[in-house]
């Protein structure tokens, strides 16, 4: 399981090979999670100061959810699922639109919680999400 941690990679297909070297072929389950390109605040509402936070010389790579099946399999594994998942809520995004920076508000967190299980899952369903997981295994 790998969290995080590819999207600091300068050079990914070196990496997997070495990582490919280390599995077994018949039962090893890989599981990567990378920030994705698709996030919400890029990808729907264009946050100028999220933008600048979120594109920085230690992620030398975004991913989105063809770019990370592309990469796998050009690097010898086979895909099993791909999940869109929003880790960040509404409040955390309402924060960044109004206060340019992360974080939550009490007050935003009161007045939005009931809403906000509905605003992740419509996230994900849509395919508007923080996060990417790729489950897979080596070919």
């Amino acid at each position: 399981m790998f969290v995080h941690v590819l999207e600091h990679i300068i050079d990914p297909s070196a990496y997997l090979s070495i990582i490919g070297q280390l599995l077994s072929k018949n039962d090893s389950l890989v599981i990567i999670e990378v920030p994705s390109l698709f996030d919400p605040l890029l990808s729907i509402y264009g946050c100028e100061s999220y933008k600048m936070f979120y594109f920085q010389s230690q992620h030398p790579y975004i991913y989105s959810n063809t770019s990370i099946v592309r990469l796998m399999e050009r690097n010898g594994f086979a895909i099993k699922e791909v999940i869109n998942y929003q880790r960040y809520g509404i409040e955390n995004h309402l924060n960044w639109l109004v206060k340019d920076s992360p974080g939550g508000s009490e007050i935003f967190r009161n007045i939005f919680s009931k809403t906000n299980e509905r605003y992740l899952t419509e996230l994900e369903d849509f395919g508007k999400t923080d996060t990417v997981i790729w489950v897979g295994k080596l070919l």
